[in-house]
């Protein structure tokens, strides 16, 4: 008979151990599924964060194109504007130069010439 109770009591710690053994399993099982679902989350919002940062630098490269041409034109616009202005100072002072009041007084007094002897052409 105490042989039959240490062969039960055994059979109950073996049961006992098998059990402890296979739940032991299914939580090893499920923490493992779950770090794997973790890191799957964590590389699906890493992928997605790396795509957001990559959009952003070809909006960023875009937009620094479109102001680097903006400053070009700009640069080329006032460039014009400066040399018309320098240029119209230059005719302005070589007309000044040229047309001194004695070679003004020459050239109209042709002209009236001519007008009045009859050629009718000014120039």
């Amino acid at each position: 008979m105490a042989e039959e109770i240490r062969d039960l009591i055994e059979k109950i710690n073996q049961e006992g151990i098998r059990a402890a053994e296979a739940k032991a399993q299914n939580i090893e099982a499920a923490a493992k599924q779950r770090a794997e679902d973790i890191l799957a989350q964590a590389r699906r919002e890493a992928e997605e964060m790396i795509a957001a940062a990559n959009d952003r630098i070809r909006r960023e490269d875009e937009k620094g194109k479109t102001l680097l041409a903006q400053a070009g034109r700009d640069l080329l616009l006032s460039l014009r504007k400066e040399m018309n202005a320098m240029l119209g100072r230059i005719m302005v002072s070589d007309i000044h130069q040229a047309l001194t009041p004695e070679a003004l007084f020459s050239l109209v007094s042709d002209v009236v010439r001519n007008y009045s002897a009859g050629e009718k052409k000014i120039f």
